[in-house]
């Protein structure tokens, strides 16, 4: 099951099994990410952990290879958004994090677009997962604005507070 996968826009080669674990608080958790690198699957981490935790969780064993860090589009309206400026600072000390997730219930909104463009352009060498969206117009819009991996599939599950 294992592949390789070059990515458009970061030019970026990753070599593993395409499952990606996503980032909601139960799932997406340093834990997980540790189980999951053993079999080279990636762990989209929430949003709330600290610099501080990253730096235990790298020197406890985590594999950065197989790990993205994940922000919303708060930094549009606030550019002292806490979520961003953790990643700002994890990305200065591990700029080996291949992955950035912007993750939004709903990106259809010019807004998410746009913000896509600029992540690209502040983050040339990481691989931008973006989403979510549904249609493949949305799809080839964030493809074509700097995103590499689009994350498809919007619905109200169990747990959605967004419906």
């Amino acid at each position: 099951m294992e592949r390789e996968f070059k990515f458009l826009n970061s030019g970026k080669e990753f070599t593993g099994i395409p499952i990606i674990a996503s980032s909601m608080d139960g799932v997406g958790t340093f834990s997980m990410a540790k189980i999951l690198q053993n079999y080279k699957m990636l762990t989209v981490l929430r949003k709330h952990y600290e610099p501080e935790d990253w730096d235990n969780a790298v020197a406890s064993g985590l594999d950065l290879n197989y790990v993205s860090i994940c922000t919303g589009t708060n930094r549009i309206w606030d550019e002292d958004a806490p979520e961003f400026l953790t990643l700002k600072v994890v990305l200065e000390k591990y700029p080996e994090i291949p992955f950035i997730t912007i993750d939004v219930a709903n990106g259809y909104h010019e807004n998410f677009v746009d913000f896509v463009a600029q992540m690209r352009e502040d983050f040339p060498e990481q691989t931008i997962i973006a989403g979510n969206v549904i249609t493949a117009e949305m799809t080839e819009e964030l493809i074509l604005r700097g995103a590499d991996i689009v994350k498809c599939g919007i619905g109200p599950g169990s747990v959605c507070t967004t419906r």
